[in-house]
């Protein structure tokens, strides 16, 4: 967890946070969870996806930055890089019609089996990423994703009522940081 504070971040994840209106004390005061979401997923975006980020505004402030996603004001230049790249077949993107969650309308997912960037988003309004385990495209990564979705909706939803500790009701980046093997961008 030594990068997820500000001084571990990197130059690009930085320039984020400074579109943001978001301080390093800010930054620094969220929740291990939201920084970690934070490291991996911008991690993912610039090295495992190849795309720029420097257009990049979280929605909200602090509030884009989730446990398990971030949200995005929407941008036209970073949409049209995504699309492009999607529809090219560079790095590895497919348009992807189930991952449309919150309000998405249009969506892509990294083919890749396991550790699967996801992007999705309403023209105009905004842009959403997370990262799955599993990739439910891919017949290695779909066995991975339903597990990760019955801990997510089921039996992580069930502990919390239960009040058991330790239980997470989504994917944790704590430990995702780890497989990722992330480092500052």
């Amino acid at each position: 967890m030594a990068h997820a504070n500000f001084d571990g971040l990197g130059p690009r994840q930085r320039q984020i946070l400074s579109n943001s209106g978001i301080s390093g004390a800010a930054f620094d005061g969220l929740s291990k969870h939201r920084r970690a979401a934070f490291f991996d997923i911008t991690f993912a975006l610039v090295l495992r996806a190849q795309l720029g980020v420097a257009m990049l505004r979280l929605r909200d402030g602090v509030g884009g930055i989730r446990d398990d996603r971030l949200f995005f004001d929407y941008s036209a230049e970073f949409v049209a890089a995504v699309r492009d790249n999607t529809d090219r077949g560079t790095h590895a993107f497919k348009w992807d019609s189930f991952a449309r969650h919150h309000g998405i309308t249009d969506a892509v997912r990294q083919t890749t089996a396991v550790m699967s960037v996801q992007i999705g988003w309403a023209e105009g309004e905004t842009i959403e990423v997370d990262i799955d385990v599993g990739n439910p495209q891919h017949p290695g990564g779909i066995v991975m994703h339903s597990l990760e979705l019955l801990n997510n909706h089921g039996l992580g939803k069930l502990g919390r009522l239960l009040h058991l500790p330790g239980v997470r009701d989504h994917t944790d980046h704590t430990v995702l940081m780890k497989l990722l093997h992330a480092q500052p961008v």
